[in-house]
């Protein structure tokens, strides 16, 4: 009898979502993450990295959340507890830190790219993706 070695995961568990929100902490709540570099490549560009970095935090919730099942990956509790997150950020910003603004539309980018993430999630689990043609049933004639 042959018996199954499992492999050990190459990261340890929550250490991406970890490292995320370590990230997002450092560039939202300190006073010029960047030094004195400022790079400007479009209007609005600030809520666009916003909505990245929320989508981010949001897809590697809920890839830690992946061997537990589909149901538990879109558990109501992943979106919400981001989006108290991202309000807290900018609470936080408007509040504590010199030279920091909190900005609604800011918190509303963080909510695009969380909403964003879940759709993400949705098309890619194929039990329940949009895009998987669904089975044709077959049709038996009666018995006469």
């Amino acid at each position: 009898m042959q018996t199954q070695t499992r492999r050990k995961p190459a990261l340890p568990r929550y250490s991406v979502l970890a490292l995320t929100v370590i990230i997002i902490a450092w560039l939202t709540l300190t006073p010029k993450p960047l030094g004195e570099v400022e790079i400007h490549l479009f209007a609005g560009e600030d809520k666009v990295v916003h909505a990245i970095l929320f989508f981010l935090l949001t897809a590697s919730a809920m890839w830690e959340r992946r061997p537990r099942g589909f149901r538990s990956i879109l558990s109501p509790w992943i979106p919400l507890l981001c989006a108290l997150f991202g309000a807290l950020i900018e609470v936080t910003q408007h509040y504590l830190i010199p030279g920091r603004s909190g900005d609604l539309n800011d918190w509303m980018a963080d909510c695009t790219g969380i909403l964003a993430a879940l759709t993400a999630a949705l098309f890619m689990e194929p039990r329940h993706s949009c895009l998987r043609p669904k089975p044709r049933r077959r049709i038996t004639p009666p018995a006469s």
